[in-house]
């Protein structure tokens, strides 16, 4: 880990953005009954936990949790996977969950191919937007925007023993 990192935000900060987040969610789809949730692995996945875990505390609406799996490194030419059966997404409301919203191009990648299972309603979420997007991309649901260089980077670590975002 770099030792020149900045702490950006703290664990309180985030479970504070996490709140208001969940609540422009139930806010955006007070009136469904079913709202899924997919949280791009790994550090996706891991906020979206943490996102759901304040939805089932605040909304009327039932919870879904999915991960999606792509090669971030290479979208273009990989899979996308979901832990959840495609066959019941059709005319359902969801937000995919990443942590850092940095080019756009993997939430570009995962939204093309969400698109073709036919949703009703489909927004995207991060702890983080960089603001850095070459794919018309944008989140609906911002924990922080942050204006960086592209020298900079944006560490996200939610684990049991620290939850923390840092600036290198």
């Amino acid at each position: 880990m770099p030792t020149d990192r900045k702490k950006i935000l703290t664990q309180s900060a985030i479970a504070q953005k996490t709140r208001r987040i969940a609540y422009e969610i139930v806010e955006e789809f007070a009136e469904e009954n079913t709202v899924i949730i997919f949280g791009i692995k790994e550090g996706g996945y891991l906020f979206a936990e943490k996102l759901v875990d304040e939805l089932n505390r605040i909304a009327a609406f039932n919870v879904i949790l999915s991960s999606v799996t792509i090669d971030k490194q290479n979208p273009e030419s990989s899979d996308v996977t979901l832990s959840l059966p495609e066959d019941n997404m059709k005319d359902a409301v969801a937000v995919v969950v990443d942590d850092v919203l940095n080019t756009g191009k993997t939430l570009a990648y995962i939204i093309r191919y969400l698109l073709g299972l036919n949703f009703k309603s489909l927004k995207t979420s991060v702890l983080v937007n960089r603001e850095h997007l070459m794919f018309p991309i944008s989140a609906d649901f911002v924990g922080l925007s942050l204006s960086t260089t592209m020298r900079e980077h944006i560490q996200v670590v939610l684990t049991k023993e620290e939850e923390s975002v840092y600036l290198f």
